[in-house]
């Protein structure tokens, strides 16, 4: 997941939200290796740096949620738990109780992912059952470890846990199968923020100083619906829009510029300053001609268009 976001990231090397994840889900696969090589490194990367890797990584993808939707980054979850860690870590009488160990790790983890709880409630940017299936997998894991955290800590006997319970087993797979998910969901989360920048921006640019296709049918209407009601009092108003298919090559050759900015200003040549020209979809314009009839709009219509076919 790392690489998979790393590639995207050397895509779209602005986008700090592909930065956030390719370190988070990088810190996660560092530490579950480490985890993984437990007997055959020293202690100090299987347990003291193993963990922290783990809980930076869980507190940097609990940050990135909050990224995502439009929220200010924590320090103190990307700060506490490491500190916590490597404090008692140092604590010989901790470091030396396996239960102790177990208590306070998965007590630190079942915090962390209570945050990731708090913010699936706040995410509406993917569909509702996606939401329902991360919210249900951050709530699977607090309980998981606030359970195992609360069992190590009374009982002095983290291991016996799994003795004889297959379901209690198959619970403590739960964060194994929220980091898949957590995977996946910054996928979705992804894709529709780059969908509503990209509409945003859609919006927002005008290479010729018109509304975009996402702003004109509003803005169409309104105008419309104003010149309609001038026209009651004042005369009459015509409106007509038509597909144009301009050749950007030929475009560039008349010196109006290639794509939908050129037929624009092709077009605006021949319109009086009261008339309103606008991009209505990718290759349609929607002309508003104030105090003229049907006739005129017609001719008008026929003029614009000779006047592309001679382009």
């Amino acid at each position: 997941m790392a690489f998979a976001f790393l590639v995207n990231w050397w895509r779209n090397p602005s986008d700090r939200l592909l930065g956030y994840s390719t370190v988070t889900f990088g810190l996660t696969g560092s530490g579950m290796l480490l985890l993984a090589l437990r007997g055959h490194v020293p202690n100090f990367l299987s347990i003291d740096i193993d963990n922290i890797l783990i809980f930076a990584a869980l507190a940097l993808g609990w940050n990135t949620f909050r990224f995502m939707n439009g929220r200010r980054v924590l320090m103190a979850p990307l700060v506490l738990p490491v500190v916590v860690w490597f404090v008692s870590c140092r604590i010989p009488a901790i470091y030396s109780d396996t239960s102790m160990r177990t208590a306070i790790a998965s007590l630190l983890a079942c915090g962390l992912f209570c945050g990731y709880w708090c913010e699936f409630m706040r995410t509406h940017a993917t569909k509702a059952s996606n939401r329902k299936v991360l919210l249900f997998a951050a709530g699977a894991n607090v309980l998981v470890f606030g359970a195992k955290g609360i069992y190590s800590l009374v009982t002095g006997q983290p291991n016996k846990l799994l003795d004889g319970n297959i379901w209690l087993a198959l619970a403590l797979f739960a964060p194994v199968i929220f980091v898949a998910l957590m995977a996946m969901a910054g996928f979705w989360l992804w894709q529709a923020r780059a969908v509503g920048q990209f509409a945003a921006r859609g919006r927002d640019r005008s290479p010729d100083g018109r509304p975009q296709p996402s702003r004109v049918r509003p803005q169409c209407g309104d105008a419309v619906e104003a010149g309609l009601l001038a026209a009651r009092h004042n005369g009459a108003a015509a409106d007509r829009y038509r597909p144009f298919q301009g050749d950007q090559r030929r475009l560039r050759a008349s010196g109006w510029g290639s794509g939908s900015a050129g037929v624009c200003r092709a077009l605006q040549e021949l319109l009086r300053k009261s008339d309103l020209l606008a991009r209505y979809g990718g290759e349609e314009f929607v002309v508003l001609l104030p105090e003229a009839d049907i006739e005129d709009a017609r001719q008008v219509a026929e003029k614009l268009c000779t006047h592309i076919a001679d382009l």
